[in-house]
C-alpha cells in the first residue's frame, strides 16, 4: 500500500492520497459499525452505507478510486498512474483483497459520516473484511 500512496502523492497537482489498513479483533455478536469504530479506535466514528459486496465489487471500487485521473487543476501525475511500480502495487493490493475475501465471513463497503481519519475531497472508500477472529479494514481517500 505504501507503494500506491507514494506513486499517487509524487508529482501530483493539488492532490494527496490517504490509504491505510487496520485490523481489530472480532468479538461474538460484533456488528460492522462497531468493528469499524474499534479499528479506528475512535468513539466519534459513524459508518453509513454499509453494504455487502463480492470480492470483485470490492476490488473494482478500490481500483476505481485509486486510478482517479483528476483534471488539469488537480490529480495524480499521469505518468505515475502508468508506471510499472503503480500497476504492480495495485495488482498486489487486489490480490490481497481477494485472498482476504475468500477467507472472510463477510465483505462490506462503507462510508464514514464522521470520524474519518483523513479529509476526503475527490474520492473515498471503506472496505471491511470480517473473518472468524478479526476484521481487516482498508480506508482510502484523496484531498487537495
Amino acid at each position: 500500500m505504501n507503494d500506491i500512496s507514494t506513486c499517487l502523492n509524487e508529482n501530483g497537482c493539488n492532490y494527496s492520497v490517504f490509504l491505510r489498513a487496520y485490523t481489530t479483533p472480532r468479538r461474538a455478536r460484533s456488528v460492522s459499525s462497531q468493528l469499524i469504530a474499534d479499528a479506528l479506535a475512535r468513539a466519534d466514528v459513524v459508518a453509513e452505507e454499509i453494504r455487502a459486496v463480492s470480492a470483485i465489487e470490492a476490488i473494482s471500487e478500490t481500483r476505481s478510486c485509486l486510478t482517479y485521473i483528476g483534471s488539469q487543476a488537480d490529480g495524480p501525475d499521469p505518468a505515475s498512474l502508468r508506471s510499472a511500480q503503480f500497476t504492480n502495487a495495485l495488482a498486489a493490493l487486489a490480490s490481497q483483497i481477494e485472498s482476504a475475501a475468500h477467507r472472510a465471513i463477510s465483505v462490506e463497503t462503507f462510508r464514514l459520516a464522521s470520524g474519518h481519519p483523513a479529509y476526503p475531497v475527490f474520492w473515498d472508500f471503506g472496505l471491511l473484511i470480517t473473518g472468524a477472529n478479526e476484521a481487516e479494514m482498508l480506508i482510502g481517500s484523496s484531498s487537495d
